[in-house]
């Protein structure tokens, strides 16, 4: 089951490329639950959290960069919560992928979470679109412990997702 959600993951993942370069506009997720590990994929057009689509190198890029991943990295909670478990960071990692010949990039990044439970009928906070105004929507495609699979589309500055 464990290596059917992961299988899933990458799948999900990978598709997800052709799709952030057709709605530029939202940041895509995949959100996956294997027992007590949550591990979230967010992928977005740069121009979408950065403000630009090449590498950075003005001082107001690097600055621009730095504040993407000081966020990410350091104020991570802010960003994602889950209500009523103990989670511990085992992975996070934050890049960027350019596509020269298309002046194209995106911002990839990825926690995994342990938790001190089953992850389930708990509730998932993102306030991603609170600290990334240009973001319209969210795509978040959720596989859970029951190895179902839901789309969703979220709209609001603040969303919550029962798991």
């Amino acid at each position: 089951m464990k290596l059917l959600a992961l299988m899933i993951t990458v799948l999900t993942f990978n598709a997800y490329a052709l799709e952030v370069k057709q709605n530029p506009d939202n940041l895509n997720m995949a959100v996956s639950i294997t027992d007590n590990i949550i591990e979230l994929q967010l992928e977005a057009p740069m121009d979408l959290l950065l403000g630009f689509t090449k590498k950075p190198e003005s001082k107001e890029e690097l600055a621009q960069w730095s504040k993407v991943q000081a966020l990410w990295f350091a104020k991570q909670k802010e960003l994602i919560h889950l209500k009523g478990l103990s989670c511990l960071e085992v992975e996070s990692s934050i890049e960027y992928e350019i596509e020269e010949d298309l002046a194209y990039g995106e911002v990839l990044a990825k926690v995994v979470l342990k938790c001190n439970k089953t992850v389930e009928a708990t509730e998932l906070t993102l306030k991603l679109k609170e600290k990334f105004s240009k973001v319209k929507n969210i795509d978040v495609t959720l596989f859970t412990n029951s190895g179902e699979s839901k789309t969703l589309v979220l709209t609001k500055n603040i969303e919550k997702i029962t798991l």
